[in-house]
């Protein structure tokens, strides 16, 4: 059982599909059906949810898929958007600077990805 799991990790060559720079391959879903919760604040997006993929890479831009859909606040439906060039950082949580962290991280270190527009994402 182990030499067959060890041939499987090195027996197959990694898949380069997004080239060779990616430091990551992090996917969220966000789902909000209580209005008190911070995410749910109007302010972020209201009712609904947002879903996505993000692959940041080495030089600091990442690519994106994401599709959010919203209830009652002004952009009501769904909508999707991919995003490239996207810039990101490692934060410690006192530099959120008020942006919403998905999860607490143990070591107090925060992926934020900073998109054009009033919203940025933390994972």
């Amino acid at each position: 059982m182990t030499i067959g799991m060890v041939g499987g990790a090195f027996g197959a060559p990694a898949a380069q599909a997004y080239g060779t720079d990616h430091v990551y391959q992090l996917t969220y879903s966000l789902n909000c059906n209580d209005k008190n919760s911070p995410l749910c604040a109007p302010d972020v997006f209201g009712l609904g949810g947002a879903w996505g993929w993000i692959e940041p890479d080495s030089d600091g831009t990442a690519d994106a898929a994401v599709t959010f859909c919203s209830h009652g606040q002004g952009h009501n439906g769904g909508f999707h958007e991919n995003l490239d060039g996207v810039t990101w950082s490692i934060v410690s949580g006192s530099d959120l600077d008020g942006r919403f962290a998905v999860g607490v991280d143990p070591t107090d270190q925060y992926i934020v990805f900073d998109i054009t527009s009033d919203i940025g994402f933390i994972a």
